[in-house]
């Protein structure tokens, strides 16, 4: 089966502070056929929001600069 070209992948940001368990999770998502971006801190992931545009978020909650439940109102009252 052929894999979706990288427009034709959901595009997910994956919001995680601690940089190993980012790039495996990003990795594993990869090879099940998502375009991940990526953010270490919650200004970070606001940032790329707004540029990427995801439609799927995976966030950990205990993420410096804004947690994640700030992060989530951020981006709910820009959505």
């Amino acid at each position: 089966m052929e894999q979706p070209s990288q427009d034709e992948r959901i595009k997910l940001l994956l919001v995680e502070d601690d940089r190993f368990t980012r790039e495996y999770i990003q990795e594993w998502l990869g090879r099940k056929g998502y375009n991940v971006v990526l953010a270490a801190d919650g200004l970070e992931a606001l940032e790329v929001f707004d540029r990427e545009r995801p439609r799927l978020m995976l966030l950990d909650l205990g993420i410096p600069k804004l947690d994640g439940l700030q992060v989530l109102e951020r981006v709910h009252e820009q959505s």
